[in-house]
């Protein structure tokens, strides 16, 4: 099911909601949760009657009245199940309202490369478009200035690379780099090409720009690009790598967060306290993963509803990654709940041998100033074997070797096995991302 959207009507469309859900980030904190609830209610009294949501309501006895008459949201939320990507899997068609305006299917790859196919609407589109364009002003890119993408993705390559994609391109004013393919040649190629283009804002993975940023330092390169901005996304973006990447280009970098299934969640202003969430589109959780109570100021599992898909709605979805809540307000201007900090996925959290979960944020920090590894990758087997990847470069000293496993060792246990590996290169994901972590035991939390 896939549909041939007129560029210009959609854009169009979403140009004016913009101009209209922008002004909700400077509303007050009662007015915008009067808002989601409104929202939450609309989407659920939509599929009350829905092979697959109604059952789900009628068992959490939510009746079409009592819907109508709740004034709070988080007593409705309580009282709803996590929706997985098994559910999805099982449950995908009964999920679907084909009454909805504009159907067309997606899918997403995700960072393991399992795919997961579902649906999206009319409505969806026009509100991601205008969301996104709040994030992309917010974060330094103008209308028709040039940029670049520093992207991955198979199916936004193919339609970039396309006849017509060719020609969004020129008139977007827009140059897309692959990060599919980063091999030093490659690597100087899209230097040189951003060196022409002169790109105002670089929009990219996390880890494709970081990348990109110790080639340049490694060989003494003082980019003229960006101007003004990098936004980063799809990744998580830490401390580190946000003040290389500074470091390197001049210019500050902005952090978003989102994902395939539900769009832009939220992102960065010019404070850089956090990211504000755009609460029109969203509603984001973080909860304990065992107990299943609300986490303010820790560390959580990230649920996601969302408030725009008439045609497969994604309520208190398990997106997969983890992530801290913010307990502060911005000084911006800008009211809402903030997200402080995404961790990052749920699988690139490590469960030792003894239990302890160590979440894979740590394997990173070990690795903050060694200048002789040019990337690397932690992979957990099982609980007692694990494989690291590391591509060298010529500064790389042996002693760093056992200065790094030492420090390994002290979290995962020194009776567990860990293999190190010298490589030429580490290969992306099938989403084309760069994963440093990556666990394949799961963890043990609950539905």
């Amino acid at each position: 099911m896939h549909i041939n959207y007129n560029f210009l009507s959609i854009h169009l469309k979403a140009l004016n909601l913009y101009r209209f859900k922008r002004k909700w980030l400077f509303f007050t904190t009662n007015e915008l949760e009067i808002l989601q609830l409104n929202r939450l209610k609309k989407l659920l009294l939509q599929f009350h009657e829905n092979p697959f949501y109604g059952g789900i309501l009628q068992k959490a006895g939510l009746t079409f009245q009592e819907i109508h008459n709740i004034d709070n949201i988080h007593e409705i939320l309580s009282r709803l199940p996590i929706l997985t990507k098994d559910d999805i899997h099982k449950h995908k068609e009964e999920m679907l309202n084909k009454n909805a305006r504009g159907i067309f299917e997606d899918s997403s790859g995700g960072s393991t490369g399992t795919p997961l196919n579902f649906y999206h609407d009319e409505t969806w589109l026009i509100n991601m478009a205008s969301t996104t364009l709040i994030n992309d002003t917010m974060q330094g890119w103008y209308f028709f200035c040039p940029h670049v993408k520093l992207w991955g993705s198979p199916k936004d390559a193919g339609e970039l690379d396309s006849v017509s994609g060719k020609i969004l391109n020129i008139i977007r004013r827009r140059h897309f780099c692959d990060s599919f393919d980063m091999p030093v040649e490659k690597l100087w190629k899209y230097h040189a090409d951003m060196e022409k283009f002169r790109p105002v804002v670089i929009f990219s993975y996390a880890s494709s720009i970081y990348i990109l940023a110790n080639f340049l330092h490694a060989h003494g390169i003082d980019p003229s690009y960006p101007t003004r901005s990098i936004i980063s996304t799809a990744e998580c973006l830490d401390e580190q790598m946000r003040d290389k990447i500074q470091k390197v280009f001049k210019v500050p970098v902005y952090d978003r967060y989102g994902s395939r299934e539900v769009g832009c969640i939220g992102g960065e202003c010019e404070k850089h306290k956090g990211m504000h969430l755009h609460i029109y589109d969203h509603i984001l959780e973080c909860i304990d993963p065992r107990s299943g109570k609300p986490v303010r100021g820790g560390a959580g599992e990230l649920i996601i509803t969302d408030l725009n898909n008439y045609a497969f709605p994604f309520i208190r979805y398990r997106i997969g990654d983890w992530g801290i809540l913010s307990t502060e307000k911005c000084n911006c201007g800008r009211n809402g709940p903030m997200l402080k900090k995404v961790l990052g996925r749920t699988t690139d959290t490590i469960t030792t041998k003894s239990g302890r979960m160590v979440h894979g944020e740590y394997f990173t920090h070990v690795f903050y100033g060694v200048d002789g590894v040019s990337q690397f990758q932690f992979v957990q087997e099982n609980r007692e074997h694990y494989r690291l990847f590391i591509v060298k470069n010529e500064n790389y000293q042996d002693d760093f070797t056992k200065s790094i496993v030492r420090e390994i060792n002290e979290v995962i246990g020194e009776d567990c096995c860990l293999e190190v590996h010298f490589v030429d290169e580490i290969p992306v994901t099938n989403s084309g991302k760069h994963r440093f972590t990556i666990s394949k035991v799961p963890i043990n939390i609950k539905s």
